[in-house]
Order: structure tokens, then sequence, then C-alpha cells
């Protein structure tokens, strides 16, 4: 009887041994010790990246399932994510919990877009083609609204000017370039198209002015008071495609991701503007003062004072990468990435 508890005690002793080693060389994390989660490439990279010295900004992390998140919205007191699962889930930053789950298309259909503004949530379906408006006091779908064709991606939604704002559909079936802006009355719903002279990939838009970036590298400015073009910025910088566009910040800003920059524009002042050097820019927000900007292979974060303006600070790729859409609010930097998972980041707690 003593031989076998010799055994079980040097055995015991070998395995923590090992897991000694394994603390020192620094190979087991906590995510190591704790229940399992569905694995992305950012929980490969925490469990692989050294984190000495680090302290991770994510605060939150929310699962929005079913389906990766593709757009992100806040207003109404809650940050709001679509994916092309057909749903929109309503996560409260009070709780960092999904509130709601709405449905408001087929699982197939494919919400394209998402924004908040004139008293409702409203979601871009790609087929049919229909703006779904949701009212955010009941999580209820009280209106679709026909956009006359399915909706060709990249599709955009914005509230300003007193209207709802949808960019769709670029080289239309004649092969004539340009593309479509759709203006939504929230009160009457009626749709009226606006004829754009550049094929558009990214939308955004404030009270005074709707911006539209275009795959030929130019900017195109709507009056939402007159729904009539009134600029077209064609100075590309040598950036190709023009991928995202943000108002704020006193400036208008543009992603050129195969130009390596971010370029200023100011909305008042002559064509062209500042560039600022950001690897492979795709996706921009504003807000705390910054300008935030999903850039470089691994699809990490980093902000851009707009005052220099320079790229100032980033997050550590070790716990905020793979990021698939971005927007602030509610104090924090809200980031999804390409699972079902929403990440909310203390924007503080940027490293130089």
């Amino acid at each position: 009887m003593n031989r076998p508890r010799k055994d079980l005690a040097r055995a015991a002793g070998v395995a923590a041994a090992a897991l000694l080693a394994l603390l020192v060389a620094g190979r087991l994390t906590r995510s190591a010790l704790t229940p399992a989660e569905p694995e992305t490439s950012a929980t490969r990279a925490t469990a692989t990246g050294s984190t000495v010295g680090q302290r991770s900004p994510v605060l939150a992390t929310v699962d929005v399932g079913p389906g990766p998140p593709g757009r992100l919205a806040v207003g109404a007191g809650a940050v709001w994510a679509v994916g092309d699962a057909g749903t929109v889930a309503r996560i409260d930053p009070a709780t960092d919990q999904v509130a709601a789950t709405i449905r408001v298309a087929g699982e197939t259909a494919g919400a394209r877009a998402v924004a908040v503004g004139a008293g409702a949530v409203w979601v871009a379906v790609a087929s049919p083609g229909v703006l779904v408006r949701v009212d955010p006091a009941s999580n209820r779908v009280t209106a679709t609204v026909p956009l006359g064709r399915p909706l060709r991606d990249p599709v955009g939604v914005a509230v300003a000017g007193g209207a709802v704002w949808v960019t769709c559909c670029g080289q239309e079936a004649t092969a004539r370039p340009g593309g479509k802006l759709l203006r939504v009355d929230p009160a009457t719903l009626r749709v009226t198209p606006v004829v754009l002279p550049r094929e558009p990939l990214g939308l955004a838009a404030d009270d005074r002015q709707v911006w539209i970036s275009a795959t030929d590298g130019s900017a195109v400015m709507v009056d939402p008071a007159t729904s009539k073009v009134v600029r077209v910025d064609t100075d590309q910088r040598d950036g190709g495609a023009a991928q995202d566009v943000a108002v704020g910040a006193g400036a208008v800003w543009l992603a050129y991701p195969g130009g390596g920059l971010v370029a200023r524009v100011d909305p008042e002042g002559p064509a062209g503007g500042e560039a600022v050097p950001v690897d492979a820019a795709t996706i921009l927000a504003v807000g705390d003062d910054l300008v935030w900007v999903v850039a470089g292979n691994d699809q990490g974060v980093v902000a851009i004072d707009p005052g220099i303006p320079a790229v100032v600070r980033g997050f550590p790729l070790t716990f905020v990468r793979d990021v698939r859409a971005l927007v602030y609010g509610s104090g924090s930097l809200w980031a999804a990435q390409g699972s079902s998972r929403v990440l909310r980041v203390n924007p503080s707690r940027l490293e130089p």
C-alpha cells in the first residue's frame, strides 16, 4: 500500500514542477486556468502575447451573438450592434450586458448598417433592400421602408439634418460611374434618391453636412438642407480608395489604406488637407477629443490628436485587435471583433 502512495506523491511533484516551469516561462496565462471561451484571434493574442508591464484597456467583453457584429452605433442610452444574422443587439452601458436582441430581418438577409437618431434606431437590410425602424423604447420594429432594390455593399446609414441617409448601389446597371445616396424622411418615410458623381464607400454626417468617401479616393459633400452635391474633393494624395470617412473634431477625416494615411480635410476650406501617416487605415471614429483609427495588418486601434495632427498613442495588440467596427459613446470606445464579441475599451489606457 505504501508504494502506490509514493507513486502518487512522485506524480504530484512532477506535475507541480511542470506547472511552476510554465508559470516562470510565461507560457501559462490566466485564461488557461479559467473556463474556456470561444477562441478568436484576440483570445489567441492574449494567450500568447506578453502582458508584462501592460494593463489591459478592456473594461468588458460582451457576447452579442449570433454571428459577428459588422456595424456599431451609439444612441438612445445604448450601444447597438448589427450583423449578417439579421438581428440587432442592444448593449446596456450600465451593465455591459445585452439588454435585448431584436430581429429585423431573416438570417440570410444581411443587416448591413445601423444608426440612431430622429427618435429611432435605423437598420439597413441588404435583401430585399429595406430600411427598418426600431423603437428604442419598446425594442420593437415599427416600420419597414422599401428602398427600391437590394442593397449592394458597401452600405452606410447616418442620421443628420432631419433625415436618414443611406448609401448603396455603386456602379449602377448602366455602368455609369457613381452611386446613390438615399434620403429618407423619418416622419413620412418618403425616399428621395440623390445621384452621386462618385461610387460610395463610407458615410458620415452631422446637422450641417453629409460626406461620402469614394472608390476613386475623392470625398463628396451633400448639403442636408437641399440634398444637393455641393463639393467634390478630388485631392487623393495618391492614397487610392477612401475606405471610410468620419466627421468631428473640427474636420472631415478620410482613411486611405492603400496609401497608408488618414487625410484631414477642412469642410469650409480649400480642397485637400493634411495627411497623417497611418499604416493600412480602414475604419474611423471620433470621440474624447481624438480620432480613432483601425489600422495595420492586425487591425489594432491607434489614436490621432487632431490638434497636431499625428498618431500619438495606441492600444496594445495583446488586448485589442481584429477590430471590424468602432464607435465612441458613454465615455468608452466600443470595438466589434471578428467573432461575436464587442469590447468596451477605456480610452485613457493608451500607450505611446
